[in-house]
């Protein structure tokens, strides 16, 4: 299990994303709570990010975090969402 504050790098994927957060498949054991740095593999910009939810093991979720950012998350993706306010 994963110690507090203890460095580790993880080539994880991302299933979904929205503009504030992403539910990512990571092999690496988190906990709700934990503080984890994301960098893109083609993204020069790194950005913290908060567990916010753990897929349980046994369940179709088992190895599912869910992540979110205090802002929106385009700048460090490099992507443009649209609009909603249209």
């Amino acid at each position: 299990m994963l110690g507090s504050h203890q460095p580790f790098v993880e080539d994880a994927q991302i299933v979904t994303l929205s503009k504030f957060g992403a539910k990512l498949r990571a092999k690496t054991p988190l906990k709700v709570g934990m503080q984890i740095k994301v960098t893109p593999l083609l993204g020069k910009t790194a950005g913290m990010f908060k567990v916010v939810w753990v897929g349980r093991e046994g369940t179709a979720r088992a190895g599912e975090v869910g992540v979110e950012h205090n802002r929106e998350i385009a700048h460090i993706l490099g992507i443009n969402f649209p609009d909603q306010a249209r």
